[in-house]
């Protein structure tokens, strides 16, 4: 049931919230002030894709990105991004101080609470969660004895990987564009509010119904923010407004509105060129906790008379960092992984050729490029934005 009221939330039935969320999107939100960011349904992944809609990650984060100020928990943001918000909040300070904003509405006391995350550990967590799956699925399917060395480990990780992926992404590249990440890892975003994105009566109690709420975002846009639609105690760097490059020029970003300039080439990295190595590393470390846990294999042998069955018990071997893991035929498994994780269908003809040209590019260029190339063809069309389409 609609009221005139936002009731939204993620605890309704499928029904109520798609009618609800239906309702705060087109009517309560307000329409006649400066277009918001959108993650839920326009701007999935804007931060975390690039112009050719490759995922990037921060590569050097402790230089670019800087301490905000005056707040007691460590937060960071990208460089420019801070020297931003610190004129914003000098702004809404002043705006306070000439009764233009209520001083105690929320908007009159931005706390940041958060910031840039890291993709890399959030990843990491996240991989410990597949591996306890992984581990289980093992023991269901009665496969633990089968494993003899990291080899066969990651035959039956990369068999497991292909069936769960379509849902629950396996590769950086796949998770830092999914559900399961955050726009944070960008270092574009500031947080001021730890209140869940789904509640719409937060939103509208808080600063929607404000009568600053105009003022503050029309005061976010005056430095280059936006205001994000679905949580809006949220502000995110619009790269491509002018007012935001002055302070990414700072940076060695040219100035060039209405488009991101070279401000991903100095900023970020992608994804596609680490994750393989991130497989690598994942499947050693997951191996060697399955020796710990598992010592020991069972190995049946049928003797010579083939009607007796003999039971040899060995100790597992880690993996070290000279097993051939590198071999592990990674453009073929890596090429099945990221076309599920993008539902793409695998038609044999077509992988064939696929990873066929990959390896003639290897052989004549380097691994790199016959890596740039498999990306190219699994990666799906272009999710979000990376700039601003608002002009």
């Amino acid at each position: 049931m609609i009221t005139l009221y936002p009731v939204g939330d993620n605890k309704s039935d499928a029904r109520s919230t798609f009618d609800n969320r239906k309702f705060y999107k087109e009517d309560i939100y307000p329409t006649y002030i400066s277009q918001p960011i959108d993650y839920w349904y326009e701007h999935l992944c804007y931060g975390r894709i690039d112009d050719n809609s490759d995922v990037v990650k921060l590569k050097n984060p402790e230089e670019s990105l800087r301490q905000i100020k005056k707040i007691e928990e460590p937060l960071f943001a990208l460089n420019f991004v801070v020297d931003a918000f610190e004129d914003f909040v000098v702004h809404i300070e002043k705006a306070v101080v000439r009764n233009l904003i209520d001083p105690g509405a929320t908007i009159a006391n931005l706390k940041p609470i958060r910031a840039w995350e890291n993709p890399e550990t959030l990843y990491i967590d996240y991989l410990l969660a597949v591996r306890e799956s992984f581990f289980a699925f093992l023991k269901k399917n009665a496969l633990e004895d089968k494993i003899v060395n990291v080899n066969d480990f990651a035959h039956y990780f990369l068999k497991f990987a292909r069936t769960i992926a379509p849902k629950f992404p396996v590769t950086q590249t796949a998770f830092l564009k999914s559900k399961y990440s955050t726009p944070h890892i960008g270092g574009l975003s500031i947080e001021f509010f730890l209140e869940d994105h789904g509640e719409d009566r937060v939103k509208f109690d808080e600063f929607i119904s404000s009568d600053c709420y105009e003022f503050y975002v029309n005061a976010a846009k005056k430095h280059g923010f936006y205001v994000d639609k679905n949580a809006p105690w949220r502000i995110t760097a619009d790269i491509a407004s002018p007012r935001m490059q002055e302070y990414m020029s700072r940076y060695y970003v040219k100035r060039s509105p209405g488009t991101s300039s070279n401000f991903f080439e100095l900023f970020y990295e992608k994804t596609f060129l680490t994750d393989i190595h991130f497989l690598i590393f994942h499947v050693q470390e997951s191996f060697n906790e399955f020796v710990e846990l598992n010592p020991y294999a069972k190995k049946f042998m049928t003797l010579s008379c083939g009607k007796k069955t003999r039971v040899r018990t060995f100790r597992r071997k880690k993996s070290t960092a000279e097993d051939a893991l590198n071999d592990f035929g990674w453009y073929e498994n890596y090429y099945e992984l990221r076309s599920m994780e993008e539902s793409r269908e695998l038609i044999p003809s077509v992988t064939k050729r696929i990873l066929k040209k990959a390896h003639e590019l290897k052989k004549v260029f380097n691994f790199v490029d016959g890596l740039r190339y498999i990306n190219h063809k699994a990666k799906s069309a272009k999710v979000g934005n990376a700039v601003s389409d608002f002009g």
